[in-house]
């Protein structure tokens, strides 16, 4: 990320670094900051970020009190995006947030009104649930003490209410609730060791922080399939509140229910394969029985998908008691064939 050319920054390096399933993206920063011996000048920055969980994508402005039309506009502002910082001149603006598509005349579902200072930097963030969604301005540092680095941590996941965050020995969050951030911690640069943990879920990774950079760390959920769960979850919740449906529909509803919660495990199991490959270090596999093993594995757990849609669709029962027992002899001949694992 670049907040101007002739300032060194630091670029997004801890892209999706997963709390097993809770917190995909865990180690992301939303962004990097300034040298020490920058930002003198005449000017303030502002940035957008969008860290509500369940809420959906939006369109962001961006408007100066002295002129009507937009400074900025980003479409589609998904959970997770943080965008660059913008510079602005000193003064009154405001940040509105619409539905995505909607007229830019329409009236916003939140705003706020940002006073920017010179040489100060803001973030103005969506955070909290969509039913408590606010905008929150966060003050941002832009510089650091000379050779050394400033970390802080904004707890984003709705899944682990409670995140306990550390790198190395140093603890940088303990117990950090959703929607709450911590202040800047003065730390040296180096290659770090995070880890993380929530109420059910931890992770951890090697990172290497370059000196004289400011990071912040969000911890976010698994927003993608997640996201699509509370939307068919809360669909459903719906269609039972309005139309009160009963015999055969009702039980395709509760039907419903129960598959849209395994079709999420199944999304949670993929993150927790994907983590536990590069165990072993960081390149990825090469030995052929493990990558033998794995494209078997993903082969028959997209044919026993496929053929359960196919008999949910068709309410063919056969199909699908034919689906059990084709996934209940191929365990028997698995654990038959490895059962020298088993000793």
């Amino acid at each position: 990320m670049r907040l101007l050319t002739n300032y060194r920054m630091l670029s997004r390096l801890l892209a999706a670094l997963a709390l097993s399933v809770g917190l995909a993206g865990l180690l992301a920063p939303a962004a990097s900051a300034a040298t020490a011996s920058s930002m003198p000048g005449m000017d303030g920055w502002i940035r957008l970020a969008h860290l509500s969980p369940n809420t959906p994508a939006v369109d962001v402005y961006l408007y100066s009190f002295s002129d009507p039309h937009a400074k900025l506009v980003l479409h589609h502002v998904a959970y997770g995006t943080v965008s660059p910082y913008t510079k602005v001149a000193p003064g009154e603006y405001t940040v509105a947030m619409r539905k995505p598509g909607a007229s830019p005349s329409s009236p916003p579902v939140l705003s706020t009104a940002v006073h920017v200072v010179t040489d100060h930097a803001y973030t103005v963030a969506g955070m909290g649930p969509a039913n408590g969604i606010r905008l929150q301005i966060l003050q941002d540092q832009i510089m650091t003490p000379k050779g050394k680095i400033l970390i802080r941590v904004i707890q984003a996941s709705l899944h682990q209410h409670l995140v306990s965050v550390t790198a190395g020995k140093q603890v940088l969050a303990h117990d950090l609730a959703f929607g709450q951030l911590t202040r800047y911690r003065v730390a040296n640069p180096g290659t770090w060791t995070f880890r993380a943990a929530g109420g059910s879920e931890h992770t951890s990774r090697m990172i290497k922080l370059v000196p004289n950079c400011i990071h912040t760390i969000v911890i976010l959920d698994d927003d993608r399939l997640d996201g699509r769960y509370l939307e068919v979850h809360q669909g459903i919740l719906s269609l039972l509140a309005r139309q009160a449906p009963v015999a055969g529909d009702l039980r395709l509803v509760a039907a419903l229910l129960h598959v849209i919660k395994h079709v999420e495990r199944m999304g949670d199991q993929c993150v927790n394969i994907a983590k536990l490959i590069p165990l072993s270090g960081h390149e990825p596999p090469v030995r052929e029985e493990v990558l033998q093993q794995l494209l078997h594995m993903g082969a028959l757990a997209r044919s026993e998908v496929t053929q359960a849609k196919q008999s949910f669709a068709a309410r063919d029962v056969a199909l699908a008691e034919d689906l059990v027992r084709q996934h209940a002899l191929g365990l028997a001949e698995h654990v038959k064939k490895h059962v020298d694992y088993l000793d």
